[in-house]
């Protein structure tokens, strides 16, 4: 058993799930037997080089890619209508963008693998050529619908909340991941994640209840207009607001400094008028403070 023959059964089964095809409708596009299809799983055997030509023309991948693990399943379209828009849910009342559920999805991938996130891509009647674009806008439902989801199939608040912190490891080498790390503290990070707020959602108003070397508090409130479009009283849960949480903690990643502790002192979804998330930064600050200082001359 060799490497492109292992390659080539991962592939393939990534490929039928995003084709979304049944098992004896995949079979007759392959044109092959069912135990012909378990000997190429098992990496006994390849497909033909014919049969490989027609699973190219279908997922639009090219030939030479099913044998290596540069895949690009994003560009696999199901052959089917009924995945073909995003749903009603997600498109009304959005006022966010598609990245940070993307990321939500990467961090889902990179902890339980490739099944678990397509499984939830599709209970929500989504694939990935519908999210691939991650500046295309999403209604705050989704992410909301995605935390209770991931819940109530054992993930922990602690997982939510590291799905969050995760986002901000993956937008490192976006121009306003660059645009963190070229700041000279902590402080300065929350004080530009808050004037740039609005290329992530328009969801939720942000503002400080106070910011300083060492720490910040950041008042949050649903958008009236949005929970009107919508129809809901308050955006969220108190899912989404850990992910809120571990997202905040990790803006100090950008400067390669320890993450902040976040805790959410007020919160809608507990009763409260609006949601706080306080930030403790000073261990960030401290170890800021305490680095070999560079001087140009």
């Amino acid at each position: 058993m060799n490497t492109n023959q292992l390659q080539l059964a991962e592939n393939l089964e990534r490929i039928q799930a995003g084709l979304n095809l049944d098992d004896n409708t995949w079979l007759e596009l392959l044109g092959v037997s069912k135990l012909e299809y378990l000997r190429v799983k098992s990496g006994r055997i390849l497909l033909p080089n014919s049969k490989l030509d027609e699973l190219a023309k279908y997922s639009g991948i090219h030939e030479k890619s099913l044998l290596t693990d540069e895949v690009d399943y994003r560009r696999v379209k199901p052959m089917f209508p009924e995945l073909s828009e995003i749903p009603q849910r997600y498109t009304k009342g959005a006022h966010g963008r598609w990245r940070n559920s993307i990321l939500a999805l990467e961090f889902i991938e990179s902890k339980y693998g490739w099944r678990a996130r397509h499984a939830c891509l599709k209970f929500f009647g989504l694939n990935e050529t519908l999210i691939s674009n991650p500046f295309g806008r999403v209604s705050m439902q989704f992410m909301q619908d995605l935390c209770s989801y991931l819940y109530e199939r054992q993930f922990s608040l602690q997982d939510i909340f590291e799905m969050g912190a995760y986002a901000n490891i993956l937008n490192r080498n976006t121009i306003l991941g660059q645009n963190y790390a070229n700041k000279e503290d902590p402080e300065s990070v929350y004080k530009s994640f808050m004037e740039n707020i609005e290329v992530y959602e328009r969801n939720c108003t942000y503002n400080f209840e106070y910011v300083n070397k060492a720490a910040c508090a950041i008042r949050v409130k649903s958008i009236k207009d949005v929970t009107e479009e919508i129809g809901v009283y308050k955006l969220g849960s108190h899912l989404v607001c850990q992910w809120k949480a571990g997202f905040i903690s990790s803006l100090t990643s950008y400067l390669n400094l320890p993450h902040a502790n976040v805790t959410e002192t007020q919160c809608v979804h507990r009763g409260d008028k609006h949601c706080l998330f306080e930030a403790d930064y000073s261990q960030a600050y401290v170890a800021n403070e305490n680095r070999p200082k560079v001087f140009l001359h």
